[in-house]
């Protein structure tokens, strides 16, 4: 029995050396971590790449949209089958002189679709010619690194887009979509030829796909938009030095409202009808723009409205007029009459004075008020708008406050 045990022991020895062995053979053939092997052999070759995306512009020739867009390009090969990535960077275009922002969007604004091609869409034209944009992956921007679309609309471009090809090529005809903040176009076969340049010699083999972005496109921040209108305090005067001395600018402006385009200022006044009061007759006041018998007593036609520049010129081409509409009307002297509300003046600069040309009209007479000119020297009376620039404040928009576009007639009484 004693020999037995001894026996049994041993053997237990020798499993247990043997257990060892083979768990260190096993231990050395085993992997340190993910291998070649797990991936399926992927291989990952990075190339150098141009895009030429190109519009014939009349007398410009070709202007090409693509030439900055690419930054670079790798080819990704698994058991037979291609993807090529191609890495997107915001490029700039100049034009006439004229810089712009471009980039690849594959989401624009109202896109529709050119030759059966959905705008936004990106892809690559087999050998065939067949376009293969399905399982197209694609990445975006973020951060600070957004664009402007047309519509002033700020977005995330396309950061980049693997596309399934047929093979490594030297050149691939593409499709894809490049934007501005002035316009956009959809580049295809069908329309605008995109081609890419592949510079073979310059492949290099590397571990992975690098320069990535964001896998989903989120909302770009958005620029505060710009107060539309500057409202100021005001003052109008059109002082009578006849029959007493009358201000019949009392009471008659609502509101003085500046506004900028690039680098042109307009003006809008806003308008009430009022009432003045001559010796011992009160009499309703408006701006009035159509009289029935107008003269010319003053050097200019009754009835017109103006402003003058630094220079005494009077600018009367591009005014704008509104009118009073509903139950806002006043009495003329033939009646009752919807009264100019608001005008709207191209302006020369922003400055605290301004002369303008208007009539103002009565229950009783109407005088046109204006600055001395070719015609007669003497007899005018001018009308002075101050304002008091360190009031300014933003306005988003005046809308329900300049009236109609065309005057209608008034109730009769």
């Amino acid at each position: 029995m004693k020999t037995l045990a001894r026996t049994s022991k041993a053997m237990l020895f020798v499993l247990a050396a043997l257990l060892l062995c083979a768990a260190a053979v096993l231990s050395a053939c085993a992997p340190d971590g993910p291998g070649e092997d797990e991936t399926g052999g992927a291989t990952v070759t990075q190339y150098d790449a141009d895009l030429d995306a190109s519009i014939t512009m009349g007398a410009m020739g070709a202007i090409d949209f693509g030439g900055s867009l690419v930054e670079t390009s790798y080819m990704t090969e698994e058991d037979g089958s291609y993807s090529l990535t191609l890495i997107f960077k915001a490029g700039t275009l100049t034009v006439g002189g004229i810089s712009q922002s471009i980039f690849v969007d594959d989401a624009p604004e109202s896109a529709g679709e050119n030759n059966g091609i959905r705008e936004g869409t990106i892809g690559i034209y087999a050998a065939d010619g067949t376009l293969m944009a399905e399982g197209v992956r694609k990445t975006y921007s973020s951060g600070e690194d957004y664009l402007a679309t047309p519509s002033g609309k700020n977005v995330y471009y396309v950061r980049s887009a693997t596309i399934p090809v047929d093979g490594l090529r030297a050149s691939y005809e593409m499709t894809l979509y490049v934007n501005s903040p002035i316009m956009g176009a959809q580049f295809s076969n069908d329309t605008y030829k995109a081609t890419l340049e592949i510079d073979l010699a310059s492949g290099k083999e590397v571990p992975s796909v690098g320069g990535l972005g964001a896998e989903t496109r989120g909302e770009a921040p958005q620029a505060e938009p710009q107060p539309a209108y500057t409202q100021y305090d005001a003052e109008l005067s059109c002082y009578v030095t006849a029959m007493g001395g009358v201000e019949f600018g009392d009471g008659l402006l609502a509101g003085a409202y500046v506004e900028q385009e690039e680098d042109r200022y307009y003006m809008t006044l806003v308008f009430n009808k009022s009432q003045v009061t001559i010796f011992t007759i009160t009499c309703d006041t408006f701006i009035d723009t159509d009289l029935a018998n107008a003269g010319t007593s003053k050097g200019v036609e009754d009835g017109t409205i103006g402003v003058y520049n630094e220079d005494g010129t009077l600018v009367t081409e591009g005014v704008e007029v509104r009118y009073s509409t509903g139950d806002d009307y006043v009495a003329g002297s033939s009646g009752n009459v919807y009264y100019v509300k608001s005008v709207r003046l191209p302006i020369d600069s922003l400055r605290e004075s301004y002369k303008l040309a208007l009539y103002i009209n009565s229950s009783v007479m109407g005088v046109q008020f204006c600055e001395p000119n070719e015609a007669v020297s003497t007899g005018t009376y001018s009308a002075t708008l101050t304002l008091d620039l360190a009031s300014g404040q933003s306005v988003e928009s005046i809308d329900d406050r300049i009236g109609s576009e065309t005057r209608g007639d008034a109730p009769a009484a």
